[in-house]
């Protein structure tokens, strides 16, 4: 029995090193489909450019590769592909929110009011602590909430509740034409998701998120200009 063993230990001790245990590591990974698509020395910019569920394949290639069979893989072979498998993950952090296509259409007659008057009482609720699922001014407010309640108030009119079911509704305003009262849209979790009242000036009021004020932010403001999606009018005005 010793012997069978020891026999084994030396046939194990004598296998050839070298390549044979990088070949290893490249068939595992070749299997996933993606070692073909990765140069050996990968560049940060170049590992940026494959998409996620590549990378992901990848991640999970490397995991059993390099985790589960340590053993066969070379120290430098191993923390190159841990260095990459960094790279992919940061570069899919730092991605933009992707655009969503402007929700279609749906019938409503437009609204006879006048636009400033839905900005003036929206800048009257300026300070109203943010509720989800609020509509009053008593309890708080959410984005859509706070658009509900104006409209309301003001023309008796009952609106959609969600943000991306308001921005289905009136004339499509492009950001030059721009005036008091419009709805201007935002992505902020892939797709129309939040909405505030256009104000002037280039600012709109809205109810932004838990632990907010109502407020008045900047349509190009650091985070809202590049999640801006787009603006309705509901009045004939």
């Amino acid at each position: 029995m010793k012997n069978t063993r020891q026999a084994k230990i030396s046939a194990t001790s004598a296998r050839p090193r070298g390549k044979c245990r990088g070949n290893h590591v490249q068939r595992r990974v070749r299997g996933l489909g993606v070692l073909d698509q990765l140069p050996h020395h990968s560049h940060p910019k170049q590992a940026a450019k494959i998409d996620r569920p590549r990378a992901e394949k990848f991640i999970a290639g490397m995991r059993v590769c390099v985790v589960h069979r340590l053993r066969f893989v070379h120290y430098d072979t191993a923390m190159r592909l841990i260095v990459l498998c960094l790279i992919l993950a940061l570069s899919a952090c730092a991605t933009a929110p992707t655009t969503q296509p402007f929700p279609p259409a749906r019938p409503f007659q437009l609204i006879n009011a006048d636009g400033s008057d839905f900005a003036l009482y929206a800048l009257g609720l300026v300070g109203t602590p943010y509720r989800f699922g609020g509509n009053d001014p008593n309890q708080g407010f959410d984005c859509s909430g706070l658009v509900t309640f104006v409209v309301l108030r003001i023309t008796d009119t009952a609106l959609p509740r969600r943000a991306a079911d308001l921005a289905r509704i009136g004339s499509p305003i492009g950001r030059g034409a721009l005036r008091n009262g419009d709805l201007v849209f935002f992505d902020t979790s892939g797709g129309i998701s939040h909405v505030g009242v256009y104000v002037g000036s280039g600012r709109f009021v809205h109810a932004p998120s838990s632990g907010a004020l109502v407020r008045i932010d900047a349509l190009d403001a650091p985070y809202w200009g590049p999640r801006y999606r787009g603006a309705r009018r509901l009045t004939r005005q």
